[in-house]
């Protein structure tokens, strides 16, 4: 059996592709601690990683995260939109090293991505956003704090290094919107992403489904689902236990859905003006 020359140190010539040097991708694929199997090896597509996340979630944190809105049309659409993109192979070159570099507002990017916003991102994983700052600045990415996330732009700017951007739901309070971008500027974030799709609160019919309520509650229905997924609860318990999760429950989910839920969190259509 022959393996990518990427996968080995020492490959031999006879029968190996030429070596190119590993690229971000291979080496977040590579990286395993020891014994461990690596991680293409035990999600070799995103939908092995997005079937493990579902089997490890309250089923209403889970839809939380992967529902659109309304009957989600658009949501499929979109994803028909890429499906029908096609790559053209173009063969007998000779040797090449494949360039995934991008430049975007004056900055190169090793590949034409990043880390978007989530909200209450901790809810879906403790300290998630932490983790996914570090990874981004590791890799040469941008990571995109929301407006709405369970870690504060103080906290996260300077894990995130120089390409931490700031995603903005534009409140009504002048004040409030002033303090939250001098904040988020003066923690290290240089791009800002505008948020300009909600003018109404959303129809969100997967959250209604898994007992997702407007206003929110936190109700036995949503309690049984923690005690069905023990390995989340046992991360979210922390070291303060059942009154954390609780807290983080109430706090981070419910009472952020209950702001996205009003009009005090939105309004970029009219009477909204950039700062300087």
């Amino acid at each position: 059996m022959r393996f990518p020359a990427t996968l080995i140190d020492n490959a031999p010539a006879d029968g190996i592709l030429p070596f190119r040097p590993a690229s971000p991708l291979d080496k977040a694929n590579i990286a395993a601690p020891d014994g461990a199997m690596p991680l293409h090896a035990r999600y070799p597509a995103l939908s092995d990683l997005k079937s493990r996340a579902r089997r490890r979630l309250p089923r209403f944190v889970w839809d939380y995260l992967d529902a659109g809105t309304g009957a989600e049309h658009a949501r499929r659409a979109n994803a028909q939109a890429f499906q029908a993109v096609n790559l053209m192979p173009s063969i007998l070159h000779g040797e090449f090293a494949p360039d995934t570099s991008v430049t975007l507002l004056g900055n190169t990017f090793p590949l034409p991505f990043g880390i978007g916003p989530v909200g209450m991102s901790g809810v879906i994983w403790p300290d998630a956003e932490l983790h996914l700052a570090r990874a981004a600045a590791a890799a040469g990415l941008p990571y995109t704090l929301s407006t709405v996330a369970s870690q504060t732009p103080d906290t996260i700017g300077p894990l995130a290094g120089n390409h931490a951007w700031f995603q903005l739901y534009p409140p009504r309070d002048p004040l409030i919107r002033t303090d939250m971008l001098a904040r988020a500027r003066a923690a290290g974030f240089k791009t800002l992403v505008l948020t300009v799709d909600v003018p109404v609160a959303s129809r969100r019919e997967r959250q209604a489904r898994s007992g997702l309520t407007q206003p929110p509650k936190l109700t036995p229905r949503l309690m049984a689902q923690v005690a069905l997924r023990p390995a989340w609860a046992l991360a979210a318990l922390g070291p303060a236990g059942l009154t954390h999760l609780i807290d983080m429950l109430h706090q981070d989910l419910l009472a952020n859905l209950g702001q996205l839920g009003t009009a005090k969190l939105t309004d970029a259509r009219t009477r909204w003006t950039p700062p300087g």
